[in-house]
């Protein structure tokens, strides 16, 4: 995991699919691509690097933070999904650190 921008420019027609699924009777529209089935090697290929959702949390909070480390600790947008993940752990499984959870 590196916090670094990305070398490689994406290019998004490699996560793109055109799909009608919604409704058939409509022309198709473009849709992201389900990643599980592009697989790992595609994902690779495509210029995504390989990530735990922990991680990806955390690189996504420092991405809020305008690439700045130091200001995810300092997070006050508790009413975000990612703010108890903001340090790369699980708050919710941290033993010993509170007694009422």
């Amino acid at each position: 995991m590196s916090n670094a921008p990305r070398t490689k420019k994406l290019n998004r027609m490699d996560f793109l699919e055109y799909s009608n699924a919604e409704d058939p009777s409509k022309p198709p529209v473009l849709v992201g691509k389900k990643p599980l089935k592009m697989g790992g090697k595609k994902l690779v290929e495509a210029g995504l690097e390989p990530t735990t959702p922990r991680q990806a949390i955390r690189l996504k909070c420092i991405d809020c933070m305008n690439g700045q480390p130091k200001e995810v600790r300092v997070c006050v947008s508790f009413d975000c999904v990612d703010w108890p993940h903001r340090m790369g752990k699980n708050a919710f499984q941290v033993e010993g650190k509170n007694e009422d959870v």
